[in-house]
């Protein structure tokens, strides 16, 4: 049995370029869904039991709809996609911007879930949890392309 050796290039973990072009495409459709996904026809509409029923009235049938279950999942999916794309030069210093901006994006992310805890209430916070599904793909994101446009930037001042 051979064992593989790990690289510091070992790149497998991405996708190829054409997944960001998908992602962000199937990002903006269910952006724009989102908002508007109790006004949207029904799919398939399904019967659920809420096993925790607003006071006293015991277990409550109600109708309902996929939207948002798959718009929530288009976001994630989507911003998947987009954030663990192959860049054009993916090297070393890509491989450790990647990094950094993920620590980043995590470390920004985690503070914004703790204030937005501990500072909104009802059903706004609902909101914030629902949006909070793509919110650190998207730090992540413009972090890392924000790194890499100042260094190619700083590489077309060098020459």
């Amino acid at each position: 049995m051979t064992k593989k050796k790990l690289s510091v290039l070992d790149t497998n973990y991405l996708f190829p370029r054409w997944c960001a072009i998908v992602g962000w495409c199937v990002f903006i459709v269910c952006a724009i869904l989102l908002p508007f996904h109790k006004e949207l026809p029904d799919l398939i509409t399904f019967t659920t039991i809420n096993i925790w029923p607003q006071e006293s009235q015991g277990l409550l049938v109600t109708k309902s709809n996929w939207w948002i279950e798959i718009l929530i999942s288009g976001l994630s999916v989507s911003m998947l996609l987009v954030s663990f794309t192959r860049v054009k030069e993916e090297d070393e210093f890509t491989i450790n911007l990647r990094l950094k901006s993920g620590a980043w994006a995590l470390k920004l992310y985690t503070i914004v879930i703790v204030l937005g805890t501990l500072l909104i209430y009802g059903d706004i916070y609902m909101e914030l949890m629902t949006v909070s599904f793509v919110a650190c793909f998207l730090i992540f994101i413009g972090k890392f392309q924000y790194e890499l446009y100042k260094l190619k930037k700083e590489a077309q001042d060098e020459e």
